[in-house]
């Protein structure tokens, strides 16, 4: 099989040099929502993605979860859930692998998917911006 990239010079990565090139937010006019924009390493295995918008006041206002991704440049909306949007907010960006080989079920046939995938967790990179709503 034949693979081919826009830059040569940018090949797909192992997960553990895996980072973050760019994490970035764009209000909407309508002031609720924000547009995202993400770019990862290009990478040779599916990561998956957490994103987290937190108001000044440290609350989680908005969240997204991305599974497997295929795309290293990555564009999302997200809503803001408040009444009035205004002032400081951080993104946080997490990407991560699951290596399920490693889950011993044994007795935890039951387990539910989210201690599953706790366990399992690899944090190969983090990341943090933030931008402005102006009241």
């Amino acid at each position: 099989m034949d693979i081919f990239f826009t830059d040569p010079d940018d090949v797909p990565v192992d997960p553990e040099k895996v980072k973050v090139r760019a994490l970035s937010a764009e209000l909407y006019p309508d002031g609720r929502r924000v547009m995202i924009n993400l770019e990862i390493s290009p990478f040779k295995f599916k990561p998956n993605v957490e994103i987290n918008i937190e108001n000044q006041e440290g609350l989680q206002i908005s969240s997204l979860s991305i599974v497997e991704s295929m795309v290293h440049k990555m564009e999302f909306t997200v809503h803001l859930r408040e009444k009035e949007p205004k002032g400081n907010y951080k993104i946080k960006a997490i990407i991560f692998y699951n290596d399920l080989d490693q889950f011993k079920l044994g007795e935890r046939e039951s387990a539910p998917a989210e201690e599953i995938l706790g366990e399992t967790r690899q944090v190969v990179a983090r990341f943090e911006s933030s931008f402005e709503i102006k009241g």
